[in-house]
């Protein structure tokens, strides 16, 4: 069987039974974040571009650990998602994540910490990027990266926040 981007998968995103849960449904791409930089990280804006139009667990507070994950562009297919989330550390400092599974093109991920984000700017970003990204400027204290497996066609992103 063949899954987003023309790769191989051996089972299709499908709806599961757990005890007394019913009808839970899987996810094609998630992230899982590590905040290291001792703030409250606030969830300041997110956009998908290819996929479901909403991210489900996304948390408004994340302190330490925080996970979400995305349905891919068909429900019950395993199908393309792109999209970006951005978090509040400071100030005008925020932290971008953003990630790209798409058709025929190996998977990106795209991070940084910048004062301002500008929408549509991201999405041509994490399209110019690969499966790894990395910030680390002197003039600001904090750092980050993020990897994404590229060729996986359920790639979960992981992105960590660190003070220097």
């Amino acid at each position: 069987m063949r899954g987003c981007c023309g790769r191989p998968t051996a089972v299709p995103a499908a709806s599961y039974k757990f005890g007394n849960h019913q009808n839970i449904q899987t996810y094609n791409h998630g992230c899982r974040i590590n905040n290291e930089s001792g703030k409250t990280l606030q969830l300041d804006s997110s956009e998908p571009f290819l996929g479901s139009e909403e991210f489900d667990g996304t948390q408004d507070n994340v302190t330490e650990t925080s996970s979400f994950k995305q349905q891919a562009a068909s429900e019950g297919s395993d199908r393309c998602a792109s999209g970006y989330v951005t978090y509040n550390i400071e100030d005008n400092l925020r932290w971008i994540i953003a990630w790209r599974n798409a058709m025929d093109e190996q998977n990106k991920v795209y991070t940084a910490i910048i004062s301002r984000a500008k929408k549509g700017s991201t999405e041509k970003l994490v399209r110019g990027s690969t499966d790894k990204s990395s910030f680390d400027d002197n003039s600001i204290k904090y750092a980050a990266e993020a990897e994404i497996d590229p060729t996986s066609s359920r790639p979960t992103v992981k992105a960590k926040l660190t003070t220097k």
